[in-house]
């Protein structure tokens, strides 16, 4: 059978969005077909930028220009040069090339990385989009008109945009109708519709997208739609779909708030004061967005300076998705009280905020009274931080439960599990939390698929460098059943990994699984993007881009963020280690290696011949000599069978060497031929016949010399 290799030369050239909060693009990624044959200055794709403080179009100036040129998966830079963007508009064209053309790379496809800088206001934050080009056997000289899916959709089957969740009403996100093809089939009348009626969203009949309305990323972070195309071209119509998510981005829109039961307006007595130890005031506030937009300052107002405050701690998951900060209030060492009372304010300023107001700080006054001659009040705890998450009662080894605070390794934390007081089997038994960064999971998955409790507290304690203790708690509670017939987490620890397929993938128990079974992601596109088709024990963390210290822990639990060795058409994450982007199916058959190819099948190993044989031989009975038996040699029939056919071994021995021989004298005469010691293939793949060649002649022989012997 012929075998047909195909090799994709992908060149990545990603967009870098330069504007901090200011400047993104509608999309992240994007794939297009061309012709071969495109004219050359011609627009093939215009990137649409947005203001994401003001949710409208970008009216700022913005200079575009391409980073570099990556193949995958060999990395060469041939053909960089046959793509431009032009610097003011952001159109995407080929430019001429005295050596180069288009034609020659059909069937390639090219990655293009471009840069957009704000020039009013730059910044170090980078957005990314990557443009992937894909050079196709259509021309301008035989078009091929016929209806058909590449005349009505540039990405077949998903389109992606992105909008921040304040974009206004009527913001232009791009269009669906390939300006390639566009150009190619002049006379084709294409018509775009929802499949059902929406209102947040207009489609034109020509393609065009509008935003109706703004989003709200705390509702939901994703929408999707299913979009048909109607097509007619060359007297005959067609009608094919695409589906199309929209990515709602999180932006600091919400002011911080405190919760119903919070006081701003504190009074303390300075018998409540131990010199060194955080005051038993709760100086804390909530925000509903995400901590990767907010930058909430803390200012402390001390006129006399004998205060400092707790450096901020951020938790996630507080009233369902919102963020926690929380700071303290510690009088110095030497401590001395000026006056009757003393004042003190602590302000929590969101610094990021949209469109923020004086009104939008949250002020906490804290009054101090020296009443001369009271009895000393008993200090009164803080109340307790408090952070819900969810397992499953079947749960598997290493399953993450909650990551309280957003910290970093290097930050210089370190957690640890207070002794708890559950009754029943110890919560300490059942989970753990990872010292550095704090992720609560599960240590022992058996005790936990046989414990009946319903929920447990865990109290999590930490410091830093520069801090005494602190604690907060975790109310865990357990989901589903006590049946211990529906337990696949207990003694089931390959990894997700291991599955190139979706029904193998959520068939299969896995390691750090919650509820047990594995998660499937498909393709989002078929070309280099991010979201990949993986299987995964939790596709909220895992493949995420960074190798947490849980999956450093278990380097079974999430190879596709921490592997070093990424393999096939795929491209590693910037850190150099993790899956960055991939084009195919990804699997991880070992910690360190991932391996990323176009179609997976899981084959049987088919049995060697050699096995097959020891094991007829193994079942041969071997039975002693009676009492009444005796050994009497070989007689001479058995002595002439042996003679003849050692006599043939030899012979065949000697016809061999003489060829070979006579081989290598011919070959090493003619210079246009590697000689006998340059072998033509040093793959391994050839080595386990030779070995088992080079035995079986080890074994002729030897049982040869011991026949003669004998």
């Amino acid at each position: 059978m012929e075998m047909i290799n195909t090799v994709y030369i992908v060149f990545l050239i990603s967009v870098v969005v330069k504007g901090g909060y200011a400047l993104m693009l509608t999309q992240s990624s994007t794939s297009l077909k061309l012709p071969y044959d495109f004219p050359v200055g011609a627009t093939i794709y215009r990137l649409q930028p947005l203001d994401e403080k003001s949710g409208l179009a970008f009216i700022g100036k913005v200079h575009y220009h391409l980073l570099q040129s990556l193949a995958i998966p060999i990395k060469s830079k041939a053909g960089r040069e046959l793509f431009n963007v032009d610097e003011n508009t952001g159109s995407v064209m080929l430019v001429p090339h005295r050596k180069l053309s288009i034609a020659e790379f059909r069937g390639s496809v090219f990655a293009l990385e471009i840069a957009a800088v704000c020039l009013d206001e730059p910044s170090e934050d980078p957005a990314r989009v990557t443009v992937f080009i894909a050079v196709t056997e259509d021309n301008f000289a035989q078009p091929d008109c016929k209806p058909r899916e590449e005349i009505c959709f540039s990405n077949s089957g998903v389109v992606h945009y992105k909008v921040p969740e304040n974009v206004h009403r009527g913001v232009f996100l791009g269009t669906l109708k390939p300006e390639s093809y566009v150009r190619l089939c002049p006379d084709a009348v294409m018509k775009y519709a929802f499949e059902t009626i929406d209102t947040s969203l207009t489609l034109t009949e020509n393609g065009d997208l509008r935003t109706n309305q703004p989003f709200d990323h705390e509702d939901t972070s994703l929408h999707e739609w299913n979009v048909s195309c109607t097509i007619s071209s060359n007297h005959e119509t067609g009608v094919f779909g695409a589906n199309l998510k929209l990515f709602v981005m999180d932006v600091d829109d919400n002011g911080p708030y405190i919760q119903n039961s919070t006081k701003t307006n504190l009074e303390l007595d300075v018998s409540d004061i131990v010199p060194g130890k955080a005051l038993p005031v709760q100086l804390t506030v909530l925000d509903a967005d995400s901590p990767s937009v907010n930058k909430i300052t803390v200012h402390l107002r001390d006129p006399l300076g004998i205060f400092h405050t707790r450096q901020p701690v951020t938790f996630r998951g507080v009233n369902g998705d919102h963020m926690l900060v929380n700071t303290a209030l510690v009088p110095k060492v030497k401590f001395h009280f000026p006056d009757f009372s003393y004042n003190v304010t602590v302000t929590f300023n969101d610094t990021s905020l949209i469109n923020k107001t004086k009104n939008d700080d949250i002020v906490f006054h804290v009054t101090i009274f020296n009443r001369t001659g009271s009895s000393p009040k008993k200090p009164v705890p803080p109340k307790e931080l408090e952070v819900v998450a969810n397992v499953f009662r079947h749960s598997s080894l290493h399953t993450r439960v909650v990551q309280p605070m957003d910290v970093q390794p290097h930050e210089g934390y370190f957690f640890r599990l207070a002794r708890d007081s559950n009754p029943g089997v110890s919560a300490t038994r059942i989970f753990d939390v990872t010292p550095a960064t704090g992720i609560v999971f599960v240590q022992d998955e058996w005790a936990l698929s046989r414990t009946t409790a319903k929920t447990f507290r865990l109290e999590v304690v930490w410091r830093n460098r520069d801090v005494t203790d602190r604690r907060c708690v975790v109310v865990v509670r357990v989901m589903g059943s006590g049946d211990s017939s529906s337990d696949c987490g207990v003694h089931q620890s390959s990894p997700c990994s291991v599955h190139g397929t979706a029904e193998a993938c959520t068939s299969s128990c896995g390691r750090g699984a919650s509820g047990g079974h594995c998660q499937w992601r498909s393709q989002a596109s078929p070309t280099l993007v991010s979201e990949y088709a993986t299987c995964s024990p939790d596709l909220l963390t895992c493949p995420d881009g960074r190798c947490d210290e849980l999956e450093r822990l278990d380097p079974l639990l999430c190879p596709q963020d921490c592997a070093g060795n990424v393999q096939g058409e795929a491209v590693p994450l910037a850190s150099g280690k993790g899956v960055g982007k991939s084009a195919a199916p990804c699997t991880c058959a070992v910690p360190n290696t991932c391996v990323c190819i176009q179609s997976y099948t899981s084959q049987k190993v088919p049995k060697r011949m050699a096995v097959t044989e020891s094991e007829d031989l193994l079942n041969i009975e071997s039975q002693l000599l009676k009492p009444h038996e005796t050994w009497n040699g070989c007689d001479f029939q058995c002595t002439t069978i042996i003679i003849a056919v050692s006599l043939v071994v030899i012979g065949l021995i000697s016809i061999a060497v003489f060829l070979v021989f006579h081989q290598y004298k011919n070959t090493s005469k003619s210079d246009g031929f590697p000689s006998a010691r340059t072998p033509l293939n040093s793959s391994g793949c050839h080595f386990g016949n030779d070995i088992q060649e080079h035995t079986l002649h080890q074994t002729l022989s030897r049982e040869t010399s011991l026949e003669f012997s004998n």
